[in-house]
C-alpha cells in the first residue's frame, strides 16, 4: 500500500487555489491536498521548521504545484532551496503560473522543475489544468508503485547463504 502523501499547493491567491480545488472535485480527483500561501511557508512546510514542525514524522509531499510570483520568497527560490536539500533532490515540483515568458519557464527547468503548466486566463480553464495535474500524480503513483513492486521482487529474488 502507498503512503497517503500529499500534494502541496503553494498559492498566495485564494481564488486561484479555490478554482483548482474546484476543478479537481469536478473530475473526482481526490488526492489529498495542503495548501500554504507563501514561499516562506512553503520553505517551512517542506523541512518542517516553524508552525509545520509537527509534520516532521508525516512523508514529504509527492509533488508540490508551485506558484513563481508570491510574496516573502519566489517560487523560483522555494524550488532552489528544495533542489539544495538532500533528502529531496528529486521531490516533483510542477511550476504553475501566469507567467507565458520563456525566460521563467527556461529558469524553471533549469533549477530542476520537473513540469511547467501556464495557469488558465479565467476559471472555466482550470478543468484542463486539473487533469493536467492529475496525469503528473498518477504517474508519480505508477512510478513509485512500480519501484515498489521491483524491490520486492528483487529481494525476493536474492539467494540467502546456508551455513
Amino acid at each position: 500500500m502507498l503512503n497517503p502523501r500529499k500534494l502541496l499547493l503553494v498559492e498566495d491567491s485564494e481564488d486561484d487555489a479555490f478554482f483548482l480545488r474546484l476543478a479537481f472535485q469536478k473530475i473526482g480527483f481526490t488526492a489529498p491536498l495542503d495548501h500554504v500561501l507563501d514561499g516562506q511557508e512553503a520553505v517551512d512546510y517542506i523541512s518542517r521548521t516553524g508552525k509545520h514542525a509537527a509534520l516532521i514524522a508525516a512523508p514529504p509531499p509527492r509533488l508540490v504545484i508551485l506558484d513563481i510570483k508570491m510574496p516573502s520568497l519566489s517560487g523560483l527560490e522555494v524550488l532552489s532551496f528544495i533542489r539544495t536539500q538532500s533528502q529531496f533532490p528529486k521531490l516533483p515540483v510542477l511550476i504553475w503560473t501566469s507567467s507565458f515568458l520563456h525566460r521563467d519557464h527556461d529558469r524553471a527547468l533549469a533549477l530542476g522543475a520537473t513540469h511547467y503548466v501556464v495557469k488558465p486566463l479565467g476559471h472555466e480553464g482550470f478543468g484542463a489544468v486539473a487533469r493536467q495535474i492529475q496525469e503528473v500524480w498518477l504517474a508519480l503513483q505508477m512510478k513509485e508503485s512500480a519501484t515498489a513492486s521491483a524491490a520486492g521482487i528483487r529481494s525476493a529474488e536474492r539467494p540467502t547463504s546456508r551455513s
